[in-house]
């Protein structure tokens, strides 16, 4: 070899646990050893039909995956990070490595840091904040997996990479920021651990948990996409079952509380029930009454005690059935007061002419309702700012009211009168 330096191979074979129905492309699953070929620094790791994330149980490596190595003094070695692309059979290679290997670890590019050795024991971190960068599976550097080391020959280790964490399965619609699930009995689902190898059956011990592990969607074209998920999570029994809380990105929320026990194995999987989605708040109904047969409605410039017809200039103050008066506004001629066979009502005196409702911060109008007064039916729209017709005809008379509603995108701002002299009785006003 060139300047003398010899190089060592690391081999592993992927095999995964027939549990194990899907993991994503950073999941290292339970590999086997594999014989060396030839004289360079490797670790190889084969799985069958994926190359860029998992499906249908098959796992691989992806780009920028280091493997460490424990020394028996407790001195950790790394590979070199894997090349570009997410590949099925991966190679790395390992500048220095320990003349007394012990264990061959998968914590994650970025999450050595809290790699050590304490009493003899391995710690390390399972990430409780994992993103996710492909369908059908899992964070990348959310997994961890543990192997112990053997020498095949001279120049060659392998290891049988086993898992340490369980996985929770669940699907989400477009739009969800954010999926945290907790335990309902205060556990441990991710942080730092001791983690014992077990015999191949990795167990764990907490060192400092953290009592919720927080899924991201993927993204795509800055919109968070719907798919099926994974979170890695420390295998256990729920006594009293988890909480999946969903966020989208308007902020609201949505919770999914189970209450029986959940058996959560190392190197299982367990597909969670549809999760509730979150929903914008209902806001209550702000419903405006005015009943024009009654004198008070009417602004103080009414000839109380009289039925004779009143001329009111804007904005005309009407006051509704708890006694608060609302500003409106009238194009055209003016508005008036005026009795018919019905008794006292509120006059539209001219065709095209329109009553502009009074606004309420932060609602719009989703009906309104218009009582006629007279016999006469006469037909009535609703208008928004512009002008624009944005419901159906109503005809309101003395013996039937008229519903008017907006449509569907549209903002009502004023009910418009189609024709000359329509009697109103009563007027209601719903806003949401």
């Amino acid at each position: 070899m060139e300047d003398k330096i010899m190089k060592t191979n690391f081999i592993a074979l992927c095999a995964l646990a027939l549990s194990l129905v899907a993991l994503s492309s950073c999941n290292k699953a339970d590999v086997e050893t594999v014989e060396a070929q030839g004289q360079e620094v490797k670790f190889k790791v084969f799985s069958e039909e994926t190359k860029a994330y998992l499906a249908s149980g098959i796992t691989n490596w992806s780009e920028g995956d280091i493997i460490y190595v424990l020394d028996q003094e407790g001195k950790w070695y790394n590979s070199s990070k894997l090349g570009s692309g997410s590949v099925v059979e991966a190679e790395f290679t390992f500048p220095t490595f320990p003349a007394n290997p012990t264990y061959a670890l998968f914590v994650g590019a970025n999450n050595s840091e809290t790699l050590g050795i304490e009493d003899g024991q391995v710690t390390a971190n399972l990430i409780s904040e994992q993103s996710i960068s492909n369908n059908n599976s899992f964070g990348k550097n959310a997994n961890l997996t543990i192997g112990e080391v053997v020498k095949v020959d001279e120049t060659t280790y392998g290891a049988s990479l086993k898992n340490v964490c369980g996985l929770l399965k669940f699907t989400v619609p477009e739009g969800i920021a954010s999926v945290e699930i907790s335990g309902n009995n205060n556990e441990d689902l991710a942080g730092d651990i001791y983690i014992d190898y077990n015999s191949g059956e990795p167990t764990w011990i907490k060192k400092a948990g953290v009592k919720t592990v927080t899924v991201v969607p993927r993204q795509s074209n800055e919109v968070y996409q719907k798919g099926t998920y994974y979170a890695c999570v420390l295998p256990q029994t729920f006594e009293e079952g988890i909480t999946v809380t969903l966020t989208d990105v308007n902020g609201y929320t949505a919770e999914t509380k189970g209450s029986n026990p959940l058996a959560l194995g190392r190197n299982k999987v367990i597909e969670l029930p549809d999760l509730n989605r979150p929903e914008a708040p209902q806001q209550e109904s702000t419903v405006l009454e005015f009943d024009f047969t009654d004198e008070n409605t009417f602004p103080a410039e009414f000839p109380s005690g009289t039925k004779n017809a009143a001329t009111f200039t804007d904005p005309i103050r009407l006051t509704d059935s708890k006694g608060i008066q609302y500003g409106f506004t009238c194009s055209g001629a003016v508005c008036q007061a005026t009795s018919s066979s019905t008794g006292l009502c509120f006059v539209l005196q001219e065709a095209t002419q329109t009553l502009t409702f009074p606004v309420i911060d932060g609602k719009t109008i989703t009906g309104v309702t218009v009582f006629g007064g007279n016999s006469s039916a006469k037909a009535v729209y609703l208008k928004d700012a512009d002008g624009n017709t944005v419901s159906a005809k109503g005809l309101p008379s003395a013996t039937e009211s008229a519903v008017l509603t907006p449509n569907d995108g549209n903002v009502a701002t004023s009910l418009y009168n189609n024709s000359n002299s329509t009697y109103i009785s009563k007027l209601i006003l719903t806003y949401k």
